[in-house]
């Protein structure tokens, strides 16, 4: 009588570390998933940031060839165009999800 209750007492063991194993690989599969997520909102902020450092060099070389025209005084749209480019930007702080 003592064997079986030992060996049951063995299979419910058992059977709690298994629900507990269980339990764990959710939560790392859940963890990697986020992981892969956070990966591909970074990934498309780098090529916004990209796309975006591209248009400030386009946007400095098309004010500046329209500088060799006869203007005096620069127009305000570029004034403020070329300050804007020259301010240092921020950096967004990361999400955490």
């Amino acid at each position: 009588m003592a064997a079986v209750q030992r060996f049951a007492s063995i299979v419910g063991k058992i059977s709690s570390m298994s629900k507990h194993q269980r339990a764990s690989i959710g939560e790392v599969n859940l963890a990697i998933r986020q992981m892969g997520d956070v990966t591909q909102r970074n990934a498309a902020r780098v090529e916004q940031a990209a796309a975006a450092g591209s248009l400030d060099v386009q946007a400095m070389r098309l004010l500046q060839s329209g500088r060799r025209s006869t203007w005096s005084k620069p127009p305000l749209i570029e004034r403020r165009l070329v300050a804007a480019w020259r301010r240092p930007r921020r950096r967004p702080m990361p999400r955490t999800t």
